[in-house]
């Protein structure tokens, strides 16, 4: 698995690690989906949105991506995939694919800076993320 849960004292937390930048937005998004759960709508066709996004570091637009993804989430989509594709550790094209009529399990009000440090390791990138639930 390329992300897990840990333990956080009042959010909740995801470790995640990829061999690139790109499987490491990819996989927080899988993971942070995952801790939403939810079920599809299968009588909604299926439905992509593409985003263009830019910051001044690493993890703000690891920030902006999740926080992109949730703000879908909230208005009833559900995320059945995402590809990415970064240009630079500051800029990244994505798409979420999906459908509409999502009912969540869970709620994640925001996704934070807290403890957010994006790090290059021997195997890729590595980082841990925190979510106001």
């Amino acid at each position: 698995m390329a992300w897990e849960e840990i333990a956080h004292t009042a959010d909740v937390a995801l470790r995640v690690q990829a061999a690139n930048l790109a499987g490491l937005f990819e996989d927080a998004a899988a993971g942070m989906v995952s801790l939403i759960g939810g079920e599809n709508s299968p009588d909604h066709p299926g439905d992509q949105r593409a985003f263009n996004l830019t910051a001044p570091d690493t993890e703000t637009l690891l920030v902006d991506w999740l926080t992109e993804i949730l703000v879908l989430v909230e208005d009833g989509f559900y995320v059945e995939g995402t590809e990415v594709t970064v240009h630079t550790d500051t800029a990244l094209e994505g798409t979420v694919r999906g459908r509409w009529g999502a009912e969540y399990s869970s709620h994640i009000k925001a996704v934070t800076y807290n403890e957010l440090v994006v790090e290059q390791s021997e195997d890729g990138f590595v980082t841990t993320i925190v979510f106001d639930v």
